[in-house]
């Protein structure tokens, strides 16, 4: 069954068109497996360090909550035409087959450090105006990324984001113990365990 984009979201969306730079790319679609809306859309920002990684023109994905203006709103790298380094106040910035997106969300919405003197206000939870404030908010980050200057001193220390997948799973079913190690070729391997094997 095809959605149809609530009126809410298509309203923040239009906020867009206010954006020095800011370009929607497709219509909103909804994405079944994240449960979210998707709005794809690109970024030219102004002023970028010229020695930086960071192309002046960048594409990006919105993962917009169903419940919007409140729930999540996370923005990640496109996967062409986008950033492909990793910087501060994001996650791990890898691909998946599956997905037009790389993982690596950017943090618009942290609330500390260089970005949070950057910003004008406390983040906008309105309909209007919440999915235009983590675009600006984004287009901060990536001037103080190109800059090297995300982390200033005095900053709390912050953890690189790592995406973790476990080697293998356990699944106990009454006398049976099955443990599944992780595929090899696209295949997973298993064996199983009678319960008088295991000691403690």
């Amino acid at each position: 069954m095809i959605k149809s984009v609530p009126e809410r979201i298509i309203t923040g969306c239009i906020q867009l068109e206010i954006i020095d730079g800011c370009q929607q790319l497709e219509e909103v679609y909804w994405f079944e497996r994240f449960q979210s809306w998707v709005l794809h859309f690109s970024l030219k920002v102004s002023g970028l360090d010229i020695n930086s990684s960071i192309p002046q023109t960048t594409q990006w994905y919105m993962l917009i909550d169903p419940l919007y203006p409140r729930g999540s709103i996370s923005i990640f790298p496109d996967k062409i035409n986008s950033i492909t380094l990793i910087y501060k106040h994001m996650n791990e910035n890898i691909e998946k087959d599956h997905l037009h997106w790389r993982l690596g969300k950017i943090c618009t919405d942290w609330d500390t450090g260089q970005l949070e003197l950057l910003s004008d206000n406390d983040e906008l939870m309105d309909v209007e105006q919440r999915i235009n404030w983590h675009v600006q908010r984004l287009k901060q980050w990536l001037l103080a990324a190109s800059n090297d200057s995300l982390a200033i001193p005095g900053d709390y220390f912050e953890l690189p984001h790592t995406h973790f997948e476990p080697k293998f799973s356990v699944v106990f079913a009454e006398e049976r113990i099955i443990m599944i190690i992780g595929k090899q070729d696209g295949i997973y391997e298993s064996f199983s365990l009678g319960t008088s094997d295991i000691s403690f």
